[in-house]
């Protein structure tokens, strides 16, 4: 049945033919032949029959991302939870040793207006996240396959704002007398990036590994 093969081939046209590949278009059409065999015997013509299958099955660009490793099936909602968990236990380092730094400068108690407010941009999050991974701990989503220049991007990224932040820092202490350092704290918060890709990265290759 050279059409049933033309057409297989044809949905992986752009695809590298990878061993794995190769035994998916296999399979993919030893299915199809078994269907299509199935309606000539019932009186079908081939043409037909195909015709008849490919219609069955539909849109099968997900199917051939999902076969050729472009993308995955994930637990989306545990992996946000996890993820937004991570940077909410990162915050909350983070800011407690924001709060020490003011409290011991000039502000005192008065850092926990600033500090407490910021903890919730961390804290939200992870709640919101908690609460669809509740209600729905098994929701999965076709995504893209997680890959590593995510975190190199974020790293470049975070550099980038960090060096901003302290050469600004630099130039107002050069300018205005007695101006502290405080560029430190900006360039930890952002690190809060890098750090939720890197989560995110490890926990979906795992997942990706276990399907």
């Amino acid at each position: 049945m050279k059409n049933i093969e033309f057409y297989v081939k044809g949905l992986f046209r752009n695809i590298e033919r990878t061993p794995e590949i190769n035994e998916q278009i296999e399979e993919l059409s030893s299915h199809i032949s078994e269907r299509v065999q199935d309606l000539i015997n019932k009186g079908m013509s081939e043409e037909k029959a195909l015709e008849k299958i490919i219609l069955d099955l539909g849109d099968l660009d997900e199917l051939i991302d999902t076969m050729s490793g472009k993308k995955v099936r994930l637990l989306i909602h545990k992996l946000n939870m996890q993820t937004t968990g991570a940077g909410f236990v990162y915050g909350l380092i983070y800011l407690f040793f924001v709060t020490i730094g003011l409290w011991k400068g000039s502000m005192g108690k008065s850092s926990l207006f600033l500090t407490i407010p910021a903890l919730t941009g961390y804290f939200i999050p992870f709640v919101f996240a908690l609460i669809r991974f509740i209600l729905y701990p098994q929701k999965k989503l076709l995504l893209a396959m997680p890959l590593i220049r995510t975190i190199h991007s974020s790293l470049l990224g975070w550099f980038f704002i960090s060096f901003i932040c302290v050469v600004a820092n630099v130039l107002m202490i050069v300018s205005v007398p007695g101006s502290t350092f405080w560029s430190w704290m900006p360039v930890a918060g952002v690190l809060t990036w890098p750090l939720m890709e890197t989560v995110f990265y490890i926990l979906a290759k795992k997942e990706v590994k276990r399907n």
